[in-house]
């Protein structure tokens, strides 16, 4: 789970989409639009989900642009995997910074904690969460 850069242009936003699109979707994974309600806009995308797929397994990866909100993306991230663990299996692995979010995903059911993977990321460990049911 990252968050894209407030003060990205166009141009630079265009370059860093397709290179974390492409390789996802040449695997035959896919890309989701993260959507969601706001008070002054309606519905607006908040964020891109990425579902990479081996085995049986859905690996997925969010990031989260600059106008989502604390509160956005836990209902977003709960309706997301609720409906993604309907047909899929998933892991997450969560850098520390993250552990928070999906502990929070965790008290509604959708996800557990499984385990950490050291030296997962160049700047630390992962703690690797799974999907409850499905």
């Amino acid at each position: 789970m990252d968050n894209l850069p407030e003060d990205m242009d166009a141009v630079t936003f265009s370059s860093w989409i397709t290179e974390i699109l492409m390789p996802v979707m040449e695997s035959g994974g896919e890309v989701i639009t993260l959507i969601g309600k706001t008070a002054t806009h309606g519905e607006i995308p908040l964020g891109i989900a990425t579902l990479e797929y081996r085995g049986k397994i859905a690996y997925p990866h969010a990031v989260w642009f600059p106008d989502s909100s604390p509160r956005d993306r836990l209902e977003i991230g709960l309706a997301f995997f609720i409906e993604l663990k309907k047909n899929h299996q998933a892991w997450v692995t969560a850098e520390a910074k993250n552990e928070t979010y999906f502990e929070h995903l965790g008290g509604y059911g959708v996800l557990r904690k499984v385990g950490k993977l050291r030296d997962y990321f160049d700047d630390g460990h992962a703690t690797l969460y799974q999907t409850v049911g499905h």
